[in-house]
């Protein structure tokens, strides 16, 4: 009994549900992230971007605080927590009573109690409990690939409203350009120095560039629209500006060897993989060790005959392996 007692009182809910080592993981990888979710946190941030052109690295801040995505991704880290505080502590012990009825006048009710507890879960208590801690391991290895991949997408959102605002201004440029050749075209017309072919040819080059100027802002209204929902703000937030111009490309490429070897050693959702491998591995292992066990019930039980006598002893509950053998589990 002390040793049962003992074993459920060491199980308690992971600290702050693992968030600390996400971000710690996230911020080994170049991001900082320390407040998902926080409402007050993100109006505070939203206020402070108003004020100045919005980079791409201030992009990737309110992202990490205000993506409802990313939200939903850290809510799993307490169902995952929860689940190691469940698999450290064993299943309840089960109280049963009975009553016989002798039906005679004169003779007492046959009475009998029985306390038992599962010995099955407090044998496998250890590999539960390493399992469930296994997977809180890996979802936390998760949630920081999720973190990361935000990251990506938002900056390059945010590259890609950039470049579709310089190509708008762009556009713009070029459809007054048409417009003012068009302009002298048709001065030149009106002088008989261009044929009508030549000034229709003007004319529709003036329609194409409004055409494309028309494209163009709207693939930037788009492009913000997307690095809006990154940032959990509406589709239609017009409220910050963003850089005039994007940065210039890197003088050299790195090698592509030298980024695989990076990616195998950082990718949280790939050491979230190889985790899964390894849990698998293990529960094959306790599965085949542990295949004809079933149910084991161990307890103690009191009864009352009719006749006053009272008899108290322990009690076995076993479950045979005659119909199932836990073949289904290995395979």
């Amino acid at each position: 009994a002390l040793l049962v007692v003992a074993l459920s009182g060491c199980a308690s809910l992971p600290a702050d549900s693992g968030r600390g080592d996400v971000a710690f993981m996230v911020k080994e990888r170049g991001h900082e992230v320390s407040a998902v979710g926080d409402a007050e946190a993100a109006g505070r941030l939203l206020a402070e971007l108003s004020g100045k052109p919005l980079t791409a690295g201030d992009a990737v801040r309110f992202a990490l605080v205000n993506n409802p995505r990313l939200m939903a991704e850290y809510a799993k880290l307490g169902f995952a927590a929860a689940d190691v505080y469940d698999a450290g502590r064993l299943s309840n012990p089960s109280l049963s009573a009975s009553v016989l009825f002798t039906g005679v006048t004169g003779f007492v009710n046959e009475h009998s109690f029985g306390l038992v507890q599962s010995f099955t879960s407090l044998l496998l208590l250890p590999a539960r409990s390493r399992f469930a801690e296994g997977e809180f391991e890996r979802v936390k290895q998760l949630v920081g690939a999720e973190t990361l991949n935000l990251a990506a997408e938002t900056e390059t959102a945010h590259h890609r409203l950039v470049g579709a605002l310089q190509s708008a201004a762009m556009r713009e440029t070029v459809a007054r350009a048409a417009q003012a050749s068009a302009e002298l075209a048709q001065r030149f017309f009106n002088a008989g120095n261009i044929s009508r072919l030549e000034l229709a040819m003007e004319q529709g080059a003036v329609s194409q560039a409004r055409l494309d100027l028309l494209q163009a802002q709207a693939d930037a209204t788009l492009a913000r629209s997307d690095l809006n929902i990154l940032m959990g703000l509406p589709a239609h937030e017009d409220r910050w500006a963003v850089e005039n111009r994007l940065p210039a490309p890197a003088v050299a490429e790195d090698l592509l060897a030298e980024l695989l070897k990076v990616a195998d050693a950082s990718r949280l959702d790939l050491a979230g993989a190889r985790k899964r491998v390894s849990m698998l591995a293990d529960a094959l292992g306790v599965t085949r060790r542990f295949r004809y066990l079933g149910e084991v019930r161990v307890g103690i039980g009191a009864e009352r005959d009719t006749d006053g006598s009272r008899h108290l002893g322990p009690e076995l509950s076993l479950e045979l392996p005659i119909f199932n053998q836990g073949k289904g589990r290995v395979a």
